[in-house]
């Protein structure tokens, strides 16, 4: 497998590569980084639950090819129901400062389920991507966008057109920056709605079952925040790969 394929697959496996329906569509549709070994992750819960999504993508990527396994360092850098500006794009992205000494070719941002849902918060992760962005370039790196989950029931703010604000919102600010969007917030409601997530209720309430691998494929159990992932199988340059079961025992709370 080559090495620009392969990255391209890193991308697409974890983030689910579905159309997104935003207006106006994206611009950038194809990975900005040649198949880099290292990578951040700045986020929030959705990130580090289940076991955290840069160890899924490593074992992604060493299982299509083991030969890379010395050379990636993947890094998440997570604050639990954090937004963007929480974050310290300047510290995180300086080479040496969390334990890896070269810079980072590819950033994914992340913020959180209510910036979309107001004009404030929307002015603010619009300016606080754009700042990071700066900062991501000037050390010699890509930025690429992940779209988290919207509010769903019973949270008080759910409501169906959150998922389309949030798209809009995610693609045009990549659009303006030139940074590719990774829609998994779309993916993961259509599977919180779906069947998977209904048999991990009826697990939980009646006491059948294994909860933690029904839960595993959807948000409302553990492992939710790398809910992308269908499991603890997914399919990878043709292969099945078992991931080891998290140790985490928390539910995971899908709205943030």
């Amino acid at each position: 497998m080559n090495r620009r394929h392969l990255f391209t697959l890193l991308l697409a496996i974890p983030f689910i590569p579905i159309a997104i329906a935003a207006t106006p569509p994206p611009t950038v549709k194809a990975p900005q980084a040649d198949a880099p070994t290292h990578v951040l992750f700045v986020g929030n819960s959705y990130f580090y639950y289940g076991d955290s999504l840069h160890n899924h993508v490593h074992r992604l990527v060493t299982a299509a090819d083991p030969a890379l396994e010395e050379k990636l360092n993947f890094k998440s850098a997570t604050i639990g129901g954090a937004e963007l500006a929480h974050h310290d794009i300047e510290y995180l992205t300086r080479p040496g400062r969390i334990g890896v000494k070269e810079p980072f070719p590819l950033v994914i941002l992340q913020g959180g389920s209510g910036e979309p849902l107001s004009e404030a918060r929307r002015a603010k992760f619009r300016d606080k991507a754009i700042e990071f962005d700066k900062v991501i370039r000037e050390r010699g790196g890509k930025t690429a966008l992940y779209v988290m989950h919207p509010f769903v029931k019973p949270h008080k703010n759910a409501k169906a057109e959150n998922i389309v604000r949030t798209e809009e919102l995610y693609v045009a600010v990549g659009n303006e920056i030139g940074a590719l969007v990774n829609p998994a917030g779309h993916g993961a409601l259509q599977i919180h709605q779906g069947t998977h997530c209904r048999r991990y209720r009826e697990s939980e309430a009646t006491g059948r079952g294994d909860r933690r691998e029904v839960g595993a494929g959807c948000g409302c159990g553990p492992g939710g925040g790398t809910a992308n992932f269908g499991g603890y199988r997914a399919p990878y340059g043709g292969r099945k790969l078992k991931f080891a079961r998290s140790t985490d025992s928390r539910r995971s709370a899908l709205p943030r």
